[in-house]
C-alpha cells in the first residue's frame, strides 16, 4: 500500500510525524510504502533520493535536503551511504549531506556498489579514491567501513574479486538482521549519555544560581542578573565542574550555553541545588540502565564460588610452579617436617 505526502507524516503507526516541520514542499515528494513482511515488523528502510551533481546542482530542490538527512540520521540506527564504482566524486550537495552526518559517523557505512563493473587493476584505485573523497568531508579519527560488492541478482561482470563481493554482501545483510537487537544497546547508550548531560547541566545551573550576589537577586532586574552571569560564565563553569565532580566530556559547550543564556527570560529562576536529584540520576545510570540491559542479554560478570578458596597469587608465579612457597608457608613447613622426621 502506497501512502502519499501529508498522510504518511500524519499516521500514528508510522514514525514520520516530525517531518511535517519541513513544510509542504518536502511532503509533496514524500511517500511511504507499507508491505506485509515479517522482516518489516522489526525494521524500516528509508530510501532518500540521490544527490544532485553537475548542472542539476544549480537547479536545486525546493526544500532543505541536508536538514532532512540530519533529522533522519539522528533517529535511524544505520546509514548506508551508497556510491557507484564509476562515480566516487563528492558533489557540493553530497558534501553538505556528509557534513551533517558527522555527529552520527558511528552509524555510517559506505557502500561501493557496481564494483563488479571495474576490473581488478582499477578497483583498488576506486576504493582509495572513495575513502579519500569521503574522509576530506567526514573528518573522523576512524575510517568508515566500506562494503564492496554489486547489489543485484545478475552475474558479476568481472569475477576477480567474487569472494570479496560475496563476503561483503553477506556481512551487510547480517548487520541489517542484527539491527533490532543492536538498537537496544544503542538506545541505552544514548539514554545514559542524555542522563550524564542532564546531570552536568543541573550542576552548572544550580551553581550559577548559588553564586548570584544576594543584592542583585533582591534588587536587580532580570537583565542585570543575566549580564552578571554572562560576564562570569567561564569562571562559573570551571568552578562548577571542580566542585560537583563533573567530567570534562560531559560539560556543556560554553558558546552554545552562552547563546541560550542570552535568550533566558528569567535567569533569577534557575534551579537550586538538591542532592536528591543528582542521586536519582546516578542511580539510573549505575543501576537501572544496567539492569534493563541485562534483561535483553547483557554481559555477565564471572562469579567466584564461596565454597572454593581463592587461589594463592604464588600459584601462578615462577617460584610457585617450582614448588617454593604457596603463600601459606606450606613449602617451608614441609621441609621442616622432613628434617624433624
Amino acid at each position: 500500500r502506497l501512502i502519499n505526502r501529508n498522510a504518511a507524516a500524519c499516521l500514528q503507526q508510522l514514525p514520520y510525524q516530525g517531518l511535517s516541520v519541513f513544510g509542504g514542499n518536502f511532503l509533496a515528494s514524500f511517500q511511504a510504502l507499507v508491505l506485509p513482511s515479517d522482516m518489516l515488523k522489526e525494521i524500516t528502510f528509508i530510501d532518500t533520493p540521490g544527490v544532485l551533481a553537475g548542472s542539476k546542482q544549480r537547479i536545486g530542490r525546493d526544500y532543505d535536503f541536508a536538514a532532512v538527512c540530519a533529522w533522519l540520521a539522528e533517529r535511524v540506527d544505520l546509514v548506508l551511504l551508497s556510491f557507484d564504482a564509476h562515480k566516487v566524486d563528492v558533489s557540493d550537495e553530497l558534501a553538505d549531506v556528509i557534513e551533517v552526518l558527522r555527529p552520527y559517523a558511528g552509524k555510517v557505512r559506505l557502500v561501493l556498489n557496481k564494483a563488479d563493473q571495474v576490473d581488478a587493476a582499477n578497483l583498488v584505485g576506486v576504493y582509495g579514491a572513495l575513502l579519500w573523497n569521503v574522509a576530506k568531508v567526514l573528518r573522523t579519527p576512524e575510517v568508515a567501513r566500506v562494503f564492496v560488492s554489486s547489489f543485484w541478482d545478475q552475474d558479476y561482470v568481472h569475477e576477480d574479486h567474487r569472494q570479496l563481493f560475496d563476503e561483503d554482501k553477506r556481512t551487510i545483510l547480517k548487520e541489517l538482521r542484527a539491527l533490532p537487537r543492536a538498537t537496544v544497546l544503542r538506545k541505552a547508550h544514548e539514554l545514559v549519555g542524555r542522563m550524564r548531560l542532564t546531570r552536568a547541566h543541573y550542576c552548572v545551573m544550580t551553581y550559577m544560581r548559588s553564586q548570584i550576589p544576594w543584592m542583585l537577586l533582591t534588587c536587580g532586574t532580570e537583565g542585570r542578573i543575566r549580564a552578571w552571569l554572562e560576564r562570569n560564565l567561564t569562571r562559573l563553569f570551571a568552578e562548577a565542574q571542580q566542585l560537583r565532580g563533573v567530567s570534562p566530556g560531559d560539560m556543556p559547550d560554553l558558546a552554545a550555553f552562552l547563546e541560550k543564556l542570552r535568550k533566558l527570560e528569567y535567569p533569577s529562576r534557575l534551579p537550586t541545588w538538591d542532592p536528591e536529584v543528582v542521586a536519582r540520576l546516578d542511580r539510573a545510570i549505575d543501576v537501572v540502565v544496567p539492569e534493563a540491559i541485562d534483561k535483553v542479554g547483557g554481559v555477565t560478570a564471572p562469579q567466584l564460588s564461596l565454597s572454593t578458596p581463592p587461589p594463592s597469587p604464588h600459584r601462578f608465579s615462577l617460584l610457585g610452579r617450582l614448588g617454593f612457597g604457596s603463600g601459606s608457608g606450606d613449602g617451608v613447613s614441609r621441609k621442616r617436617r622432613r628434617s624433624d622426621a
